[in-house]
């Protein structure tokens, strides 16, 4: 189990990670997210982790260094920003 609600990421992403193994050599992952954070993360940083993916795979990503900074940066206030939210519920 792998507890990041606690301890969060440098991008402020937090969540609930269990492992399970289903049978033989499958193994499974069971994640815990608060709803704010799943749109997020489903939505607009998914999005923005393609786009990152495919610069690094294309030798691109050391071109825009910043642009990936500030990216990093705004899912970083984006997720802290649901948090916060969600301690005042």
């Amino acid at each position: 189990m792998r507890n990041r609600f606690g301890n969060p990421k440098a991008n402020n992403y937090r969540d609930l990670q269990v492992m399970v193994k289903l049978s033989g050599e499958v193994l499974g992952e069971i994640q815990f997210h608060m709803r704010g954070i799943m749109d997020i993360m489903n939505g607009p940083e998914h999005h923005w982790y393609e786009i990152k993916q495919k610069r690094l795979k294309e030798g691109l990503i050391d071109d825009v260094p910043d642009v990936v900074e500030k990216g990093d940066q705004h899912f970083a206030e984006q997720y802290q920003n649901a948090y916060d939210q969600y301690g005042q519920e």
